[in-house]
């Protein structure tokens, strides 16, 4: 996994299909009342990791948005519940594995933003590399409002394993960087773009912002909290439903809209903005240049942008993968570009005025030298900072 950057997963596929030995089950009609759909299913799943040994279609009816909660004891081995919509491919809850020996209550919450006319399935799968066994000894359908809220934040919160920044959501619930180390790295970077624009952009009646590639939103919120009204997208819609969770937990009264969209088909009624923030981006992009350019047409007065680099001395994209850099995703081909670079790219797209800065002259001593040690490599030897002025 890159440092800085989700791997893509890869799925196991299994030929083998599964056996199912129910022992006793008695299925009844869920009624307004919201009664359990079955006494008992006891269910044995061979090795498959992909293969579904069991499903329950579910019909939320008029109930929306509801959770499932289930009784569940796993005897041996190790397998996985999950709701999946009526196709079988997506996921719609994330999924909760339940390993030998143990007995449990779950509760599964359901995405809130896939459409109460779906209909879905509770899924079992095997998620090991032996038989597993276990039962189930009720699933019933609750509206989600019926949850404690710390409980539901807590769930919202484990949709989705990857997390790019750690956030406190409130009651209690605190969610933490996947990556170790990645936030100190964020906290001290989100200092030095704030410095960008504080240094050479207040003054001038900021009022709008964009923030682009926002991810779940550190930044989008820093920059919220300082009046200005924000707009963030960022092209994995995940990463959106994190941001949206974290705004509704830590920021409801901002000033703050999030999207999904890339770059390049971004729209906004507000644009151009007064300043575009551009964090983390430029060396994912297969076009730099029309990047630039990009961001010189949303912006107003100009844009702050952070953006890793390589260590040559010249004007040069060095083509590279996370072998060479390991700020590039593992999944990619990036062209890096030096310092002097990019600073070239921006004043051809149109910029008037290119400030550029090493990490270290922007970034207190005391915040490179709390790193991890990759990070501080990283931030020593392949970051700058730009101010780009119109």
């Amino acid at each position: 996994m890159s440092l800085f950057n989700r791997s893509k997963s890869q799925s196991n596929e299994s030929n083998q299909s599964p056996v199912l030995s129910i022992h006793k089950a008695h299925v009844v009609k869920r009624d307004q009342s919201l009664t359990p759909l079955f006494d008992d299913v006891d269910f044995e799943l061979p090795p498959g990791n992909w293969e579904y040994g069991l499903s329950f279609q579910i019909n939320p009816g008029q109930v929306w948005p509801i959770a499932i909660q289930c009784e569940v004891e796993c005897y041996t081995g190790r397998f996985g519940l999950g709701c999946v919509a009526a196709n079988f491919t997506d996921y719609v809850s994330a999924e909760t594995a339940c390993s030998s020996a143990s007995k449990t209550d779950l509760t599964i919450l359901i995405d809130e933003n896939i459409g109460r006319e779906q209909i879905l399935h509770l899924v079992i799968r095997n998620l090991g590399d032996e038989e597993a066994r276990g039962s189930i000894a009720k699933i019933e359908i609750i509206p989600a409002n019926r949850l404690d809220p710390k409980l539901r934040k807590e769930l919202m919160s484990k949709r989705h394993n990857y997390w790019h920044y750690s956030f406190d959501l409130g009651d209690g619930v605190v969610v933490q960087s996947t990556l170790d180390g990645i936030m100190d790295f964020q906290v001290a970077s989100n200092k030095a773009m704030l410095s960008l624009i504080d240094d050479f952009f207040v003054g001038k009646s900021i009022k709008t912002v964009l923030d682009t590639a926002c991810s779940s939103g550190f930044h989008s919120i820093q920059l919220a909290k300082r009046g200005w009204h924000v707009e963030a997208f960022d092209f994995d819609k995940w990463q959106i439903f994190q941001a949206e969770l974290v705004r509704q937990s830590t920021g409801p009264t901002l000033n703050l809209r999030y999207s999904t969209a890339n770059l390049f088909d971004f729209k906004s009624s507000t644009a151009p903005f007064d300043i575009v923030h551009c964090a983390g981006l430029i060396y994912h992009l297969d076009d730099l240049v029309g990047g630039a350019k990009r961001l010189y047409d949303l912006c107003k007065l100009g844009a702050v942008i952070h953006c890793h680099v390589a260590d040559y001395q010249g004007d040069y994209l060095v083509f590279g993968d996370y072998s060479k850099y390991i700020f590039c995703g593992d999944y990619e081909f990036a062209f890096v570009p030096t310092m002097t670079m990019l600073e070239k790219i921006l004043k051809h797209v149109g910029f008037a005025d290119v400030k550029s800065f090493k990490a270290t002259d922007i970034i207190a001593l005391a915040d490179i030298n709390g790193l991890k040690p990759a990070y501080k490599n990283v931030i020593e030897n392949h970051t700058a900072y730009f101010a780009a002025i119109k």
